[in-house]
């Protein structure tokens, strides 16, 4: 999981950008083409396999504070922190973006089905 996870930082995304930025950048869309662009982004996240039981030792507090961090920093600046911390960064974003990005997919579907 720790390789898949440092993974994200190094592959790269239609040669542009690295799979952690691209996993970022989701919003609710409104047409199929968005929900599939979103169901791209959660089934790579479900292929980690990385289960929000990683972080029952982890107290609330820190994964608010790490979820953030995942979300400021470039895939370079994540390479230069620590790995027991850009891991712990990187798996929580994973989780919680598996969340919203779920969220996002139903929103998105909601807003299909509204135009209909």
């Amino acid at each position: 999981m720790r390789e898949q996870l440092d993974a994200l930082l190094t592959e790269m995304v239609d040669r542009k950008v690295s799979r952690f930025i691209w996993l970022r950048q989701f919003k609710v869309g409104s047409n199929s083409a968005d929900a599939s662009r979103l169901l791209d982004r959660l089934e790579h996240l479900q292929a980690l396999k990385v289960l929000p039981s990683l972080l029952d030792d982890i107290p609330p507090n820190q994964i608010t504070r790490l979820r953030p961090q995942g979300e400021r920093y470039f895939a370079d600046g994540l390479r230069d922190i620590g790995s027991d911390r850009r891991l712990a960064i990187l798996a929580v974003c994973a989780i919680e973006w598996q969340a919203a990005i779920a969220d996002a997919v139903g929103e998105t579907y909601d807003r299909i089905v509204g135009k209909t």
